[in-house]
């Protein structure tokens, strides 16, 4: 694989990167003060984040990670960094990066770390997702070299074709479209965000 990330993601960007308790206390933290992660202060976006941080911090307590990933999870051979770019009033984040982050908590050698995507606008643009840039958006280092191995984004394969369908129906309002692809999320209870995420890991580990 190129190593795109090699000249732009050095080791201090690593070191100044959020673990995932900082990130949620960040966006809480900004929110109190009415400005996003990104610096926004209109009221939808403010909104967006209040209920992206409560279901960080919802997911993180109560969402499960599946028993039929657990081995290859546990039987990670490579010491990786999950680079993340998110930002705190992303929704699909707050599905998405709880998932990510206890999969790194079994693992054990797998550090996973958030960067905002705004304050890092050179990594985003080196790491779009069919030409866009979309969150978020996980970049797999090898931890020792910080070779870029792998990557994901910025959705499950499931989720994004459903999201393309929702999009094309003009029926629906943009909040009846984010509350049925977030009822989906809800229901699939993260299996589609492990399954993609072990594949990763067994490509990585090849």
């Amino acid at each position: 694989m190129e190593t795109k990330a090699k000249e732009l993601i050095t080791q201090d960007i690593i070191d100044s990167a959020l673990s995932y308790d900082e990130f949620v206390q960040l966006a809480d933290e900004l929110f109190e003060q009415g400005i996003t992660t990104d610096g926004v202060t209109t009221d939808s976006m403010l909104d967006y984040t209040k209920i992206s941080v409560q279901r960080l911090k919802r997911i993180k307590k109560s969402g499960k990670l599946f028993p039929e990933f657990e081995e290859d999870i546990r039987n990670n051979k490579r010491s990786m960094v999950w680079l993340v770019l998110n930002e705190g009033w992303c929704g699909d984040g707050s599905q998405i990066l709880p998932f990510m982050f206890k999969m790194g908590e079994l693992a054990g050698n797998i550090d996973v770390k958030v960067i905002l995507r705004e304050k890092h606008p050179e990594i985003m643009d080196a790491h779009l997702t069919n030409g866009k840039r979309t969150i978020p958006k996980l970049i797999a280092l090898d931890a020792d070299t910080l070779e870029e191995i792998g990557g994901w984004g910025s959705r499950p394969k499931v989720a994004e074709e459903l999201f393309e369908e929702l999009k094309a129906d003009e029926s629906l309002t943009g909040k009846e479209r984010q509350a049925k692809l977030h009822m989906w999320y809800t229901k699939n209870k993260g299996y589609e965000i492990q399954k993609e995420l072990v594949e990763l890991l067994r490509s990585v580990n090849a």
